[in-house]
């Protein structure tokens, strides 16, 4: 059980993360509870400090709008590389590739 947990924690938090950010995104159409509401905003808060830091490693300014894209982007890498994990750690029920990178599809 901890094995598999370890193996699918970044795709887990992609997913989460995705769907925080997707949800503080629609904030403003949607009428929340006030624990959603907090909860949402609060994320916001969080996803904007961060990436604002992850950007500013590198000397890039972005606007807010462009923030929110750039952190949905980086949590659906995180689904793509978490899956891509997990998939290696399967034995039984391990996915068949159907092409690979010196193969034509």
């Amino acid at each position: 059980m901890i094995q598999w947990l370890k193996h699918c924690m970044l795709t887990w938090l992609g997913i989460l993360g995705g769907a925080l950010t997707l949800l503080s995104n629609l904030q403003g159409v949607l009428d929340l509870a006030k624990w959603a509401d907090y909860l949402v905003s609060k994320w916001a808060t969080v996803t904007a400090a961060a990436v604002q830091w992850l950007t500013g490693i590198f000397d890039i300014r972005m606007s807010s709008e462009a923030n929110s894209m750039t952190a949905m982007a980086l949590f659906v890498s995180f689904i793509a590389v978490g899956a891509r994990i997990e998939n290696e750690f399967k034995v039984e029920k391990r996915e068949a590739r159907s092409c690979s990178m010196s193969q034509r599809c």
